[in-house]
């Protein structure tokens, strides 16, 4: 009978030694908390959160910034990695429920890179203009006819009134009637003009402008509204351009050739039911020697 208590009483022994190791050997550590902004406190989420500053067990922060990681191994540290913020590295001895874990911002610069696509898309679109320039012309066609509204406004820049215009000395304190027509050339417009017209056209050059209203500052001769269109042509598809008040000849970016003298890029596509309408800016190429143009067309 005693060897048989005795037998049991080691049974029961070995079976607490058995549970008690396995307790000890499977001991976890619970770390959790949540990651902010140092600046802002304002939740981060998706931060990494590496193990001993390794890839291994690797988990994220929630939408909300909060992590709970659970470990069965001997942990040294947990490292907080997220882009555009310095890393973090949380001790041991810090391991507790509710860390709360600020990162700061780092401040770093990325080099500008533009990628072009191998075929610029935007010569298809100049190129189809280019083909079908002289279907499109009006005054290649046998006639024409439509109205208009036309606007001219004539303005001095400052810099250019100081310097052509009004004396180069600086006006004294007492008198200031130079500063008050800088002031009032700044707000002000020399001259304006509208007009309503409606043109006739047949080929080869008969023309016929009807003016249907008019409005030109400082002038009561409606005669003198049809000035800006007899200077600047409305036709956009000759080889050179020559924009009003200006001596120079400018070559038509729809022009022959024009795509290896132009640098054509395709800013935006808009859509407009089965309609699409690019928006292309143009510029002329580097050490090209011609008058060239810089604008945005849709």
């Amino acid at each position: 009978m005693r060897e048989k208590n005795i037998f049991i009483t080691r049974i029961i022994l070995i079976f607490i030694l058995f549970i008690f190791s396995k307790i000890l050997f499977s001991q976890n550590y619970i770390v959790s908390g949540r990651v902010i902004d140092s600046q802002t406190k304002e939740p981060l989420a998706f931060v990494n959160v590496l193990v001993n500053s390794k890839n291994y067990h690797v988990l994220q922060t929630n939408i909300d910034g909060y992590f709970r990681i659970e470990l069965s191994l001997k942990t040294d540290s947990l490292l907080f990695s997220y882009v555009g913020y310095e890393n973090y590295t949380l001790k041991n001895s810090n391991f507790k429920k509710n860390c709360l874990i600020e990162l700061h911002r780092k401040e770093f610069q990325l080099k500008e890179v533009v990628v072009f696509p191998g075929e610029n898309p935007a010569h298809r679109i100049i190129n189809k203009v280019i083909e079908n320039r002289d279907k499109n012309n009006p005054e290649k066609t046998r006639s024409f006819t439509y109205s208009s509204y036309n606007k001219m406004l004539v303005k001095a820049y400052r810099d250019t009134i100081k310097k052509n215009i009004l004396p180069v000395e600086k006006p004294s304190p007492a008198n200031s009637d130079t500063s008050k027509k800088v002031s009032l050339f700044k707000d002000q417009y020399y001259f304006m003009m509208e007009s309503a017209t409606e043109r006739k056209f047949m080929y080869p050059d008969r023309n016929n402008e009807k003016i249907v209203a008019t409005k030109t500052s400082g002038f009561k001769d409606p005669m003198f509204s049809t000035l800006f269109s007899q200077m600047q042509s409305f036709s956009f598809y000759n080889e050179f351009i020559q924009i009003i008040f200006c001596p120079k000849n400018y070559l038509n970016p729809i022009s022959k050739g024009s795509t290896n003298k132009y640098f054509f890029l395709m800013e935006d596509t808009l859509y407009d039911g089965k309609d699409s309408i690019y928006i292309i800016s143009f510029k002329p190429h580097k050490n090209k020697n011609f008058d060239g143009l810089k604008a945005i067309v849709r």
